[in-house]
This record gives C-alpha cells, structure tokens and sequence, in this order.
C-alpha cells in the first residue's frame, strides 16, 4: 500500500497518459454525433441550390426577379452562417452542450418557418439556418478538441468536413424527389421542396435526443475550466482505458492523476471568454481578426 501511495504521489503532477489508452469505439460514436449537427451548414449552403425553378414557377418569377429573390434566400443563410459563427463562440461560456441544443433548436425554428413557403418566410427561415449551422460548427470544434488528446483530436478533427461532405451528398440527393427543371406545371403543383427545407428540423431533434439523453456530459477540458470535476472525471472514464492491466494503480487512480495533471496546464478562463473580449479585447483580439481574414480569404 505503501509503494502503490508513494508511486501515486510521485505521478500526480506530470502527464500519465502513457498508463492510458483512448477508447477509439467511444470516440467513432461521438464524433459521429457532432458531425451530424454540420448538415446544418450543408443545407444552408446547398439546400436552395435544388429549389430555383420551383420557386420560380410558383411564384412565377420572371429571369431578373428569379436573380433577385433566390440571391435574398440563398444571402439570408450566408449572413446567418457567419454571424453564427460569432454567436455560437459567445454562447459557449453557458456550456457547449447547451450551445449545441440552442442551435438545434434555431434550425427547428427556421426549418418550420420556410413551410409557410414565402419568399420572406423563406429568406428569414434561412437565416435562422444559417445561424444555427455557424453555432453547431463552433460546438462541433469545441466537442474534439476539449474531449480528445491532442493526437486523436488531430486526427478526429478532419471528420467535420468529412461530415459537410456527406451531407452534400443528403442535400442534393433529395433532389431526385423533385419534378424535371423544365416542366413548368409539375413544379408549380410540386411539394417535395417541403422535404429539403425541412430536413435540418429532423436532424435538429435527433441531435437534440442524443444531447439529452445519451451525450449527457460536457468536454472534459470544459469541466476543468468550471470547476465540474466529477463530471470530467465521469467523461474522462470513457474517453480513456487503463493500458496494462497489470500495473498496480486501478484506471480510477490514474485518470484522478491525469485530471489533477491537466488542470495545471489548462487555460482557465477560456471557457468564459465573452464575444466583446475576443473580437476587442487585448489578449483574444490579434489572434481572432488573424484567422478571420485567413478564413475571409481562404
């Protein structure tokens, strides 16, 4: 006992994740889950892109009204995006699970709101989409990297614009459901349209399912930064496994001394950083407007 103590003792201040192995299974499952909340962004880049002649044939738009109205709709989603972006990076100081549950619900809200299927219930039902798509990519990002060691992070990373991928796929699938482009008649009577407005509603609440009642835990570095150390150690147990099972500490020790490690070199105010600090604020401000133009541009 005396041994098993002095060696704990002896390793609570350095990383010993070399005792522990990742829990891949775990992890395929809830990056999964996150990624699935990134069709949001899919469809708000993709999902008017299928509809253009229906709606002109319905509202019976000639060529340059056709050009204006689908640029309001297909803008409104753009604008909502990149204003997500910021929103959701505000919104994450309330807990990232939380965050993720707001924007599914935005896309909820907005999905049900293009049913009315007007042009200004359209365009501002794309906006909430587009809000929604730029939170659940801020949260998508903050689920890995604050969940995962760095290595698996890196590489779990990538799957969020492996997800977009797929759903571009989901999106312009759809498609297949509408009537030819040139039939005027089948696409002033179609209205599977419906389906393709209303397809981030049904991703939104399996999301929020999932949310709720499975991934039930915040990121572990978030728990670190908040002081909810139970529940980061509870999450801890299932991202890591003990490595060898026959080193004398239990996988309890051990996560406890990977905890204790990682709450020393974890920043932590991070996770109350508000959106006025990071876009104005002397610590946050260099590093925010760098990537934004590298992203403006990119």
């Amino acid at each position: 006992m005396k041994l098993k103590n002095s060696l704990a003792s002896s390793t609570d201040k350095r990383d010993v994740s070399d005792l522990l192995d990742v829990n891949i299974g775990y992890l395929v499952w809830f990056t999964l889950t996150w990624g699935l909340g990134t069709w949001h962004c899919t469809f708000a880049l993709a999902g008017n892109t299928n509809t253009t002649t229906i709606f002109e044939a319905k509202f019976g738009w000639d060529k340059d009204e056709a050009i204006f109205y689908n640029t309001i709709i297909s803008t409104s989603a753009i604008l909502g995006l990149s204003v997500g972006s910021f929103l959701g990076a505000s919104l994450l100081q309330y807990g990232r699970r939380r965050t993720a549950i707001i924007a599914h619900c935005m896309a909820i809200f907005g999905s049900c709101l293009s049913m009315v299927g007007t042009t200004p219930f359209l365009s501002i039902g794309r906006l909430f989409l587009g809000l929604a798509a730029g939170t659940a990519n801020v949260v998508f990002g903050k689920m890995i990297t604050e969940t995962m060691p760095e290595k698996e992070a890196s590489l779990f990373a990538m799957a969020h614009n492996a997800a977009i991928c797929i759903g571009f796929i989901v999106a312009f699938g759809l498609a297949a459901f509408l009537p030819d482009p040139d039939d005027v008649e089948a696409n002033k009577e179609d209205e599977y349209w419906r389906l393709i407005y209303i397809f981030p509603a049904f991703v939104g609440l399996v999301e929020i399912l999932l949310v709720l009642f499975v991934y039930r835990l915040e990121p572990v570095s978030y728990c670190i930064m908040t002081g909810r150390d139970e529940e980061g150690k509870a999450h801890m147990a299932k991202v890591y496994r003990k490595k060898d099972p026959n080193t004398p500490e239990t996988i309890e020790q051990i996560l406890d001394m990977q905890y204790t490690f990682m709450k020393k070199s974890t920043t932590m105010d991070a996770s109350s950083t508000s959106f006025k600090k990071a876009v104005c604020g002397a610590k946050y401000a260099k590093g925010t407007w760098v990537c934004f133009f590298i992203n403006m541009f990119n």
